[in-house]
């Protein structure tokens, strides 16, 4: 399970942003997303791959629950009842679309629901998996999936 918001946002910062298509558009972030997945394929040889996705990197719900629930992301504060907008660099916002347009085509499953981020999905399918499951992160709040017994 690929915590796929995490895993760009990490290529974004580690491949240079002179990584570009032949018309400019940087494409850092998704080659460097790429680039890992094929080589956690080619190392690991895993049966099955999913893309988990942020479909709300900051769920409303969470917020009445903590309000200050990833407050330190926020760019801009909008009125009660509409998302709030995410600290999101200029060129890797224009690099999402091109993410899951790769993804679709390589045929990589991408799993998203609204309102959960995520790390929701994450849990969710390794709570219903019946066999081992590896979790591919950055974020150290995925640490409290680790079952031993269960394989996780």
């Amino acid at each position: 399970l690929l915590d796929t918001a995490s895993l760009y946002f990490r290529a974004y910062f580690g491949v240079p942003d002179s990584v570009r298509a032949p018309d400019g558009t940087p494409v850092n972030a998704a080659r460097g997303l790429l680039d890992f997945i094929a080589r956690l394929v080619q190392d690991h040889r895993p049966d099955d791959l999913v893309a988990c996705w942020d479909n709300d990197w900051r769920p409303q719900w969470r917020v009445d629950l903590i309000p200050t629930y990833k407050a330190h992301r926020v760019a801009e504060e909008t009125p009660a009842g509409q998302t709030d907008e995410e600290e999101i660099p200029d060129t890797l916002s224009p690099q999402v679309p091109i993410i899951e347009d790769v993804l679709a085509a390589l045929g990589i499953a991408r799993i998203g629901v609204t309102p959960y981020e995520a790390d929701d999905v994450i849990g969710t399918l390794t709570a219903r998996a019946t066999g081992p499951v590896d979790i591919v992160t950055g974020d150290r709040d995925l640490y409290q999936l680790v079952d031993d017994a269960r394989q996780v």
